[in-house]
């Protein structure tokens, strides 16, 4: 290892102003995970520690290569592409949000899309592996970081679907049962909502109530398709 001394950073500092606007401009400008908000902040800097950078020119295809699909992206400059199969754009991502994080709950990667930058763009890269090394040091995190993740998706579904993140939106429009509930009482039953994932083929509930352990539950759809 190597060691550089305060003193000295602080008088490097000194000696080169412009590098001193540099690196404050690039600490004022931080961006953090979305899909991990709330956590320990300790945490989120060490799971910083453990996450790749990589700078991509306008174009590159890279990001929807092995082994750089496997992992999740967060934005922090530039603008990028969610590109489907047919190379259609299917959504776009600005500084700030991320792209395959389903794979911190478990989930697998997006097979049909692929992330492509609009311009040249600076990502943070974070694999399952380098997740789990952060969260190791952090005993009894891991629960309430999968939860984060999951209200994070939850939240974004909301969006896309033209609803308030987190609001009641696409509880009052599932039924003409919620037609005339109050928007408090609505409330109440969105904080009580419990998001979850299904991969396709999986049995969302049981093939009958005795298959469910926790009793009849209502399910809201927002994103898939389900039969």
């Amino acid at each position: 290892l190597i060691t550089i001394a305060k003193s000295d950073f602080l008088e490097a500092l000194e000696e080169h102003g412009e590098e001193a606007n540099k690196i404050l401009g690039r600490l004022m400008r931080r961006v953090d995970w979305p899909c991990f908000k709330g956590a320990d902040t300790r945490l989120l800097h060490l799971i910083d520690l453990h996450a790749e950078r990589l700078k991509c020119a306008m174009g590159d295809t890279s990001l929807g290569e092995h082994p750089l699909c496997d992992m999740a992206f967060l934005l922090d400059t530039g603008v990028a592409s969610v590109v489907g199969e047919n190379g259609e754009e299917l959504d776009v991502l600005s500084v700030g949000q991320c792209f395959n994080e389903q794979i911190f709950v478990g989930a697998a990667r997006h097979r049909d899309r692929r992330l492509v930058p609009k311009t040249d763009c600076e990502l943070r890269l974070l694999s399952r592996q380098n997740l789990r090394r952060a969260l190791a040091e952090f005993c009894g995190e891991e629960g309430p970081l999968r939860a984060a993740v999951m209200h994070h998706m939850a939240e974004e579904a909301e969006i896309k679907l033209g609803h308030e993140r987190g609001g009641t939106g696409a509880i009052r429009h599932v039924s003409a049962f919620f037609d005339c509930a109050s928007e408090g009482w609505l409330e109440v039953i969105r904080a009580k909502a419990e998001p979850k994932l299904y991969e396709a083929g999986r049995w969302i509930c049981g093939k009958s109530m005795a298959d469910e352990p926790d009793g009849v539950e209502m399910y809201v759809i927002l994103s898939g398709e389900a039969s």
